[in-house]
């Protein structure tokens, strides 16, 4: 863009910012004609566009009612009434840039990113003059270079001093209470649903049901950072109203950190925390009953191993076996780890659709789980001994869908039809009349 201006002062021609902008996007695009697509080309373009259009204007609109009578001369007041003007309406200026950018730049932000700061105005009152501070510095260290090396070696500690304040200043505005928040346009109209991650041989499911949300497991902490906290911000998700942990992963407190921190979770369900974990700083540990509330009951059903359900006290020593999830008439059967004793002993009557975790044996005992449940579908992580058990259908088996094949498995309500989608593209629809 600079050098689109640079060229029209040069030909002595008129420079238009918004043509000089369009210029060298058009160039960067035949570059990379990928950029298009890169959020940090977007946000640019879209901002500098911002702020060539419509910064100015609302920045005289906000200062209206702080403005001079324009018959009054400038010169008529008092000296520190001209700078109070001016001051205010520098104040003005930069809150418009900050207000302007960010406006223009949240539709990207929440389409790509699914994120979207709530203090970015405010941080950016204080960010943007420090910050063009920091490019003046720069470019006299640059000239003051060739004169004395001392000058210019003392600019640029002033320059690295003030993108300290900076960073101190934007990590202190991420310690607001709901500084940002996640956003995604598609969650506001998505249905009831259960959705199986695929991160190897664990078992991490997010439920969302009638307004709220339960992550059971989380996962390691490497799975956690690549796949379920991008796809958890990617559904719109602020806050986890139970999390419910099956079995212990490795680096467990660390992962909590990192839950609670991106988001807030209002209670963990654990049958048997170890003792020193029972009482986490900053969570609601319960050990049997995840919610008392009766809405939460009727929806989500916890088996220990010993049969205890939801409503029930479990004893020290105990396992979450099942969980049951209620769509409606619909049931869905979640089995963290998938043994012939857990099923055995599990009393559990029919089921529409059975999300199996991690196999504990050599052999999938589908037959066991055909003859107690009944499902019409199967969702299996994947394994070879999954795979060599279903490879023989019938038309009265179940259908298998395989996480490590398929992608994340969601199972929706919609149309009072109970529909399991794969990320891949394979769908099967369970009609109400046929259950």
């Amino acid at each position: 863009m600079a050098v689109f201006m640079s060229a029209g002062i040069s030909l002595e021609r008129p420079v238009a910012t918004v043509n000089s902008l369009c210029g060298s996007g058009l160039l960067i695009l035949v570059h990379d004609t990928q950029a298009l697509f890169q959020t940090g080309f977007q946000l640019s373009f879209v901002a500098v566009f911002a702020i060539l259009t419509a910064a100015r204007p609302f920045g005289h609109l906000l200062y209206r009612p702080f403005q001079v009578d324009p018959f009054l001369p400038m010169r008529l007041l008092r000296p520190w009434q001209r700078a109070l003007h001016n001051s205010t309406f520098r104040a003005c200026e930069i809150f418009s840039l900050s207000a302007v950018c960010w406006g223009a730049t949240a539709p990207v932000l929440i389409l790509q990113e699914h994120h979207l700061s709530l203090v970015a105005i405010f941080a950016n009152l204080l960010v943007v003059p420090l910050a063009t501070t920091v490019m003046l510095l720069g470019a006299g260290g640059l000239l003051a270079g060739s004169i004395s090396r001392s000058i210019a070696v003392c600019l640029n500690n002033a320059g690295w001093l003030l993108t300290k304040l900076i960073l101190a200043i934007l990590h202190a505005a991420t310690l607001v209470p709901w500084h940002s928040m996640n956003v995604s346009p598609l969650a506001l109209v998505q249905p009831d649903r259960i959705t199986a991650l695929s991160e190897g041989a664990d078992h991490v499911v997010h439920l969302h049901l009638k307004g709220h949300d339960w992550l059971i497991n989380t996962g390691k902490l490497s799975q956690w950072h690549s796949l379920t906290e991008p796809y958890l911000r990617g559904q719109g998700v602020n806050r986890l109203d139970e999390l419910i942990l099956c079995e212990a992963s490795p680096h467990e407190d660390e992962v909590l950190n990192q839950v609670n921190s991106e988001f807030q979770v209002a209670k963990i369900v654990q049958l048997s925390p170890r003792p020193l974990e029972a009482q986490r700083e900053g969570f609601r540990v319960e050990q049997s009953n995840p919610s008392a509330e009766a809405a939460h009951a009727d929806l989500v059903e916890i088996f220990s191993s010993n049969q205890t359900a939801r409503d029930g006290t479990s004893p020290g020593g105990t396992s979450i076996s099942a969980i049951l999830v209620h769509l409606e008439r619909f049931r869905i059967l979640i089995l963290p780890n998938v043994t012939e004793a857990s099923l055995t002993a599990l009393h559990c009557d029919h089921v529409d659709v059975v999300y199996c975790g991690r196999l504990r044996s050599r052999r999938f005992p589908r037959h066991l789980i055909t003859a107690k449940l009944t499902p019409s579908v199967l969702v299996l992580n994947g394994t070879k001994s999954e795979i060599i058990a279903n490879s023989e259908e019938s038309p009265s088996s179940p259908k298998c869908f395989y996480i490590k094949q398929e992608g994340a498995i969601t199972t929706a309500l919609m149309n009072n039809d109970l529909v399991i989608r794969a990320h891949r593209g394979t769908e099967l629809r369970l009609r109400s009349l046929s259950r």
